[in-house]
């Protein structure tokens, strides 16, 4: 462990409520790139940029799901009041 981490409760209580709130945000703005590539898709003339774009929105959805994970591991620990594990 290094010598100068901070091992104070309130600190990694509070670093992970700082961290909840950062995935929310991120998550909200993954909603809405979802919903602007799932209008793209509709309105998109040729195959080859539809198809791009379906790639893009997988992507976006598989992040979607790595963050939800990691908010559900944090809101676990808030909850516990116990350190994630790294």
């Amino acid at each position: 462990m290094n010598r100068n981490a901070i091992t104070s409760r309130a600190f990694t209580a509070a670093a992970l409520r700082s961290e909840k709130y950062r995935i929310t945000g991120l998550l909200w703005f993954l909603v809405a790139a979802v919903l602007i590539v799932a209008v793209r898709i509709i309105v998109a003339e040729s195959a080859a940029e539809r198809e791009a774009l379906i790639q893009t929105g997988i992507l976006v959805f598989v992040i979607m799901a790595y963050e939800g994970l990691m908010f559900r591991f944090i809101t676990r620990s808030i909850e516990t009041d116990h350190e994630p594990a790294s």
